[in-house]
């Protein structure tokens, strides 16, 4: 457990740091260059999306963002498939971050 907490402090961070730039421009409602920006990086979208529509976004940017966030998923359950496939069910072991990158750029057997 405390091996999956120090893993997911760093990830914590970078997930919930921009939200002070999504504060900051729905307070001023603003059009700021930082929320659209946010709005196209699949991790923020949901957020950002959200936080935008009061103000008037349109009908391609909405599904634009939604198509990218579908892939991103898309993509990030492949290689998590494929780590949890070749490292974490080997018990007993813990896998540090050069094993796992070299485990998600390996192709399936």
């Amino acid at each position: 457990m405390r091996d999956a907490q120090s893993y997911l402090t760093p990830v914590l961070l970078v997930i919930a740091m921009p939200f002070t730039v999504v504060a900051q421009g729905v307070l001023s409602n603003s059009g700021a260059t930082a929320i659209k920006v946010l709005t196209w990086i699949p991790i923020y979208t949901p957020f950002t999306m959200l936080a935008r529509l009061g103000s008037g976004v349109s009908t391609m940017e909405i599904v634009g963002s939604g198509v990218l966030l579908a892939v991103f998923i898309g993509i990030e359950f492949v290689l998590l498939a494929r780590v949890f496939r070749a490292s974490l069910l080997n018990a007993g072991q813990k896998p540090n971050l050069a094993a796992l990158a070299r485990l998600v750029r390996r192709t399936p057997a």
